[in-house]
C-alpha cells in the first residue's frame, strides 16, 4: 500500500475529531470538513491505521466510518496525569505575562491538547485554576512583533539592525546585531546579542528597540557564549565591563527580613551564616554592584551593607537622597482624570 510520505498532523486531529462527534463520516463528508479531496480522505485513514494502529473501520450498511474500540486515542495526544498537570502549570507560567508574543497560541494549543487527552486521564483543569497560578510585578511592556522578530532570527541565526535606545546614556543608535539568546528575569525580556558596533557579546532590552530589520546575512554563533556563564558575575542580569574582575559583597540581615531572606536563593554563589547576636551575613561576589545596592535599599533598614566600602557609600548617598525628599513637605496632589 502507498501511503502518503508526510500528511497533515492537523487532518489527523480532525479526523479523531469527527469520528467521535459525528455518525458515520464517510471520505465525502469528510473531505469538505478538512478541505481536501476524497482521496486525501481514504489515504489519510490508511495512514492512521497503518502507522498509528487506529482501529478506524467502516460500515457499509451506514456508509461511514466509526471507531471500533471508543477507547482509543491518537498516541501522540496521550498524557499521564502527571504530564498534564506539568503541562498546565507551564502553560499557566506563560500566560503570566499578558500580551507575551505566544501567550494566545500557547491557550488554544493547551486546550487543544487537553480535549483529546485519553480517557483513564481525570484532571478537572478548572479546578487546577483554582490551585495554582502565577504572577508577575510590573511585567515590561514591550511590541509582539518585536518578540517574534528576536525569536525566528536566533533559531535561523540571521542578523539584525535595530534602533535602539540606550536608558543609561539616554541615546538613540543604529546597531547591527548577531542576537544570541532570549531570556526574562523579573517580568523583563533581555536580549544578549553580539554587537558589531561594540565587537563584542551585549545585553539588550527588547522594549527598547524602536525599529528591527531582518537582513540577509546568517551569521555563526558564538560558541563560547553561554547565558549562564554570561551572567556567573551578576546578582541579576547586571554585569560590569570586566567581566573577570569581582566584589566580595557581605549584607547583614536583621529583624523580621531575615526570615525572608532565607526563603530564596539570592546568588548561585551566596553563603550565609548567623552571627551569634541572631545577626544573618550573607557572602556572595560580583562584577557589578548596582543590583546589590537596590537590594539593600529594598531591606533598609534592616540590611546593611558591610563590604565592599564603594557599595556601603553609595547605599548611604542614595538613602541620603531618599531622606531628603521624603522629609520636605510633600506637594499638593490633585485628583486623578
Amino acid at each position: 500500500m502507498q501511503l502518503a510520505a508526510r500528511p497533515a498532523l492537523a487532518r489527523f486531529v480532525m479526523i479523531d475529531r469527527v469520528l467521535r462527534e459525528e455518525n458515520w463520516p464517510n471520505a465525502r463528508t469528510l473531505g469538505k470538513r478538512l478541505e481536501v479531496t476524497d482521496r486525501t480522505v481514504r489515504r489519510d485513514i490508511d495512514w492512521m491505521r497503518e502507522r498509528l494502529h487506529a482501529p478506524i473501520r467502516f460500515n457499509r450498511s451506514k456508509n461511514g466510518y466509526f471507531y471500533s474500540e471508543p477507547s482509543y486515542r491518537l498516541p501522540f495526544l496521550q498524557l499521564t496525569e502527571g504530564e498534564l498537570i506539568s503541562l498546565f502549570v507551564a502553560e499557566q507560567l506563560l500566560r503570566q505575562y499578558q500580551g507575551t508574543p505566544y501567550g494566545a497560541d500557547i491557550a488554544r494549543a493547551f486546550e487543544k491538547i487537553s480535549s483529546t487527552l485519553a480517557d483513564h486521564v481525570q484532571v478537572d483543569l478548572h479546578k487546577l485554576g483554582e490551585a495554582i497560578s502565577f504572577r508577575t510585578t510590573a511585567p515590561a511592556l514591550f511590541d509582539v512583533s518585536v518578540i517574534r522578530t528576536l525569536v525566528t532570527a536566533i533559531i535561523e541565526r540571521r542578523r539584525l539592525i535595530i534602533d535602539y535606545y540606550t536608558a543609561s546614556r539616554n541615546s538613540h543608535s543604529r546597531r547591527e546585531i548577531d542576537p544570541h539568546h532570549l531570556m526574562t528575569k523579573d517580568g523583563q525580556y533581555y536580549l544578549f546579542a553580539y554587537c558589531h558596533t561594540r565587537h563584542a557579546i551585549r545585553q539588550f532590552v527588547p522594549g527598547r528597540i524602536s525599529l528591527i530589520t531582518p537582513t540577509s546575512t546568517l551569521f555563526e554563533r558564538d560558541p563560547t557564549f553561554q547565558v549562564n556563564n554570561y551572567l556567573a558575575g551578576a546578582l541579576g542580569v547586571i554585569r560590569g565591563e570586566d567581566a573577570e574582575a569581582r566584589h566580595a559583597v557581605t549584607l547583614k540581615f536583621t529583624g523580621l527580613s531575615i526570615r525572608y531572606i532565607l526563603e530564596r536563593q539570592w546568588h548561585p554563589g551566596q553563603i550565609v551564616e548567623m552571627t551569634p547576636d541572631g545577626a544573618l551575613l550573607m557572602h556572595f561576589e560580583v562584577s557589578h554592584l548596582l543590583e546589590a545596592q537596590r537590594l539593600v535599599q529594598t531591606w533598609a533598614p534592616e540590611c546593611e551593607a558591610l563590604a565592599p566600602p564603594e557599595l556601603r557609600a553609595a547605599v548611604a548617598l542614595a538613602l541620603s537622597q531618599a531622606a531628603q525628599v521624603h522629609t520636605q513637605p510633600c506637594p499638593a496632589i490633585g485628583p486623578i482624570s
